[in-house]
């Protein structure tokens, strides 16, 4: 019996010495994919259509004809004067269309043949003499208004006397007598602040509460480039050699204020000779209508303490200057 006991165990170990020289199985061709927690999922690319773009007119072929041109000058009332101060203020011998303007409908109203950009493209050095003019260094028009008011005017733009009379809105007024006999309009400085005045209403700064507000000389000269912005350009400012409510001022018609000869009138001196900036510090833009806040680049205040803590997130810059509301 034990020797058959023997010889199985020495079967079983012959067996075994033979399974070990077995070949091991084939690992796998490829690895396994190994996902790691923080790696994002994998999502299909999403297929993005681009828009069908947009094609202006080619204002290389849409052109304003000299006979055209002559038309436009002398059927639009208030175009000329425009072109005379746009150069003036800018240099610029050409018109940037400006969209929904009482320009852009007179010029539609003589010319529906032909698209609004034409307008750009004409040169008016073929019609008008600007070799006379003398450049104006003015980069921006000036008005200053109580702070009490600046939350409504961030809201609703600049709103002239008779708008704000007839509202229910409160406001704080400069001038309760308003002489000048145009309450639909707001007056505007010149290239500085009207500091006489200022010095008046403020009572010598006794009173800090007042804001200026640096309004675009684009108000009054038309777009650089074209633009939706401008909702009136003909006719809408009234140019005052002196203060809008003297009788020297006074005596002289609306209509001969819009002329651009009464604009350059604000910068010629007793002697005739012509100055950078109006003679009279107290001369002034009487602007009929609305002034919109896009108008408005810049807020300035006297001091840190009287910028408003509600103010943020403006477009307008906002400017802590004591200077400039100094009096000479």
């Amino acid at each position: 019996m034990w020797t058959v006991i023997g010889i199985l165990f020495v079967l079983g170990i012959i067996g075994n010495a033979f399974s070990k020289k077995k070949t091991p199985p084939a690992r796998p061709k490829f690895p396994p994919t190994v996902v790691h927690p923080e790696a994002p999922p994998k999502i299909a690319p999403t297929l993005v259509v681009a828009p069908t773009p947009v094609i202006s007119p080619d204002v290389g072929e849409v052109r304003l004809e000299r006979q055209d041109a002559i038309m436009l000058l002398s059927q639009v009332t208030g175009l000329k004067e425009l072109l005379l101060t746009r150069y003036a203020l800018t240099g610029l011998t050409r018109l940037s269309p400006a969209y929904a303007s009482d320009l852009h409908f007179a010029f539609m109203r003589e010319l529906r043949n032909l698209h609004f950009y034409a307008i750009q493209n004409y040169d008016w050095r073929n019609l008008i003499d600007y070799t006379s003019i003398k450049r104006k260094p003015i980069s921006a028009l000036y008005h200053f208004t109580h702070i009490s008011n600046l939350q409504s005017i961030l809201e609703h733009g600049i709103l002239t006397r008779q708008q704000l009379e007839s509202s229910d809105q409160p406001f704080y007024y400069n001038d309760n007598l308003r002489l000048d006999g145009v309450r639909d309009s707001i007056s505007l400085s010149v290239g500085h602040v009207n500091n006489k005045m200022l010095y008046k209403y403020t009572q010598g700064l006794n009173d800090h509460e007042w804001v200026i507000l640096k309004i675009k000389t684009e108000l009054i000269t038309g777009p650089l480039s074209p633009s939706f912005d401008h909702t009136n350009l003909l006719n809408r400012n009234v140019y005052c050699r002196h203060n809008a409510a003297s009788s020297g001022v006074t005596s002289i018609s609306i209509a001969e204020r819009q002329t651009y000869s009464a604009f350059n009138a604000m910068f010629v001196g007793d002697n005739g000779e012509e100055h950078d900036l109006p003679v009279d510090v107290q001369s002034e833009i009487l602007h009929l209508g609305t002034i919109p806040t896009h108008f408005i680049s810049e807020l300035i205040f006297y001091g840190q303490e009287n910028v408003p803590a509600w103010l943020n997130n403006l477009p307008q810059r906002i400017v802590v200057d004591p200077s400039r509301f100094s009096f000479r």
